[in-house]
């Protein structure tokens, strides 16, 4: 990851046991991404862009259950001050920044890569499983029905011109005298 590639090689990218709830989804599966030191510059934009995540979060479509689709990727490290009236965050266990600290944080919380994405169907989707991991569009389905047909006649009239074209041995055969 950025962090490690950024911190080596110093193991200082490590899960920790927070967690918290934004936007009506647990983030439980976190960790550690601490700031730079300010003599590099390897993997430094991925940090920036983190930071810039955890500061100031995207906001995303709402699903059919009232949540926000699981799509953060970063947190602060410590609970700001602008964060801690925001109705966004709930059962957030992160300790307080320092008080005086800026509101630009500087340790990162980051999801790990390990954590399991948004499986999320759309409004026009049919899903064969509770969960949505298996679902499809009959407007998707039409389109590539509507595409594979053509392809597969222009396929058959391609084989049925081949087959009728004559053979070598035929053609030796009508030579000969």
């Amino acid at each position: 990851t950025a962090c490690e590639e950024l911190h080596f090689p110093e193991l200082v990218c490590h899960k920790v046991s927070t967690s918290l709830k934004f936007r009506g989804n647990k983030y439980d599966e976190l960790f550690v991404f601490p700031a730079p030191p300010d003599d590099t510059t390897l993997s430094n934009s991925d940090y920036r862009q983190c930071r810039y995540f955890a500061k100031k979060p995207k906001t995303y479509q709402t699903t059919p259950d009232g949540r926000e689709e699981r799509l953060q990727t970063c947190f602060s490290a410590c609970t700001r001050a602008s964060e801690v009236s925001n109705d966004d965050f709930e059962d957030d266990n992160r300790v307080a920044c320092p008080t005086g600290s800026s509101e630009t944080p500087t340790d990162l919380l980051c999801v790990s890569p390990d954590d399991p994405g948004e499986f999320w169907a759309g409004p026009n989707e049919v899903c064969a499983d509770s969960e949505g991991k298996w679902c499809f569009s009959w407007l998707h389905l039409l389109i590539i029905i509507c595409v594979a047909n053509p392809l597969q006649i222009v396929a058959e009239l391609l084989i049925i011109f081949i087959l009728q074209l004559p053979s070598d041995e035929e053609e030796v055969e009508c030579q000969q005298p």
